[in-house]
């Protein structure tokens, strides 16, 4: 071999060594950079579902009715925090009144209350009849924690009109609410999502107010056993069973009931997380929800799963037989708290 040719193929593989390790430090990088990420991102997630007024009717898909979905996966209350408002302590606050005063709790409470009037708030999903479809919150300077934002701060509003006033579909929910998005779906919280009509809502009874205590207390206990067991209350009782819905011709006596489940038209689980591909970070979504119709008697639930790589500032529209949802994100920069600083006195 002559020393030109010695020569050459040194450059040659010193190039190549050089080039080896430049890939190797690039992707050791984009490696460390997605574990060590520690950007602050924050979205504002708008999401509008509306349903398909004819789909039970039309429809001709049939879905499993094995439907599994682990809502207990979600360590996020956002919207139980809207529905079930802990008022308790604002209530036992109110002066305690005679009965001739007592008007539904509004002013003033009475010293023994055995029953709910409806002025108190929900103590529990089953006396939600409706979720709202607009979920009003608040604006916060410095947040730490997930939380609904203004109905003013929707941007898909023309499209929910359009939507609203079409008469083969009905808006189930239209809000926004601010978030911190994490790097990797295993540091994700998912978020659990109830709309639309609460399927085994059952109308509560108020009974008046006596001066005998004990009495409204028996006339409670013995509504709670004689208490006529219509369709909607027979669906909540056989939500956990394996059995299909006992009909009223079929149902024995029974001397007491515990409802413990509530049914929305749509639950389910919805991730947002970030994954790094080719080392650029992309927002996914997850989600897995559940559409309920009441057919016949009958509870039946309709799954919808999909996983989709998104871009913010873009609308995207995921499609189900029975419903739709719409999705846009916007990347929101939190402002740099301010850290008051106490000087001593020194004069």
């Amino acid at each position: 071999m002559s020393f030109d040719t010695h020569q050459k193929t040194l450059r040659i593989t010193t190039k190549a060594l050089f080039a080896a390790f430049v890939f190797i430090g690039v992707s050791f990088n984009f490696a460390n950079a997605q574990q060590n990420d520690s950007t602050d991102w924050w979205f504002d997630v708008e999401i509008l579902i509306f349903k398909y007024n004819s789909a039970p009717e039309e429809v001709q898909e049939q879905f499993s009715s094995n439907l599994k979905i682990d809502v207990a996966q979600s360590n996020s209350s956002l919207f139980f925090d809207q529905l079930l408002p802990n008022l308790r302590w604002l209530y036992l606050a109110l002066p305690v009144c005679d009965t001739e005063t007592f008007q539904g709790g509004i002013h003033c409470r009475p010293e023994a209350l055995p029953f709910k009037p409806i002025s108190i708030p929900a103590l529990s999903l089953e006396d939600i009849h409706r979720v709202p479809v607009i979920i009003d919150g608040v604006i916060i300077p410095y947040p730490e924690t997930i939380h609904f934002l203004p109905a003013a701060e929707r941007e898909l509003i023309e499209l929910y009109k359009n939507i609203r006033w079409d008469k083969t579909t009905t808006p189930l929910l239209h809000s926004v609410w601010r978030q911190p998005v994490m790097v990797g779906e295993e540091n994700a919280t998912p978020l659990r999502i109830v709309a639309g009509t609460n399927l085994t809502f059952v109308t509560p009874d108020i009974l008046p107010i006596s001066e005998d205590n004990t009495e409204i207390e028996e006339t409670a206990i013995n509504t709670v056993q004689n208490i006529e067991h219509d369709l909607p209350s027979q669906i909540r009782a056989n939500l956990t069973a394996p059995d299909t819905v006992i009909y009223s011709d079929q149902l024995e006596p029974i001397t007491e009931v515990e409802y413990t489940q509530a049914q929305f038209e749509l639950d389910g689980i919805f991730n947002v997380f970030i994954r790094y591909v080719n080392g650029v970070p992309y927002l996914h979504i997850d989600a897995h929800l559940g559409f309920y119709t009441l057919e016949n008697g009958l509870l039946l639930p309709h799954e919808f799963k999909q996983r989709r790589r998104i871009i913010s500032q873009q609308v995207h529209y995921f499609d189900h037989p029975y419903f739709g949802m719409i999705v846009k994100l916007r990347r929101y920069k939190r402002p740099v708290k301010e850290v008051s600083i106490e000087h001593e006195d020194l004069y």
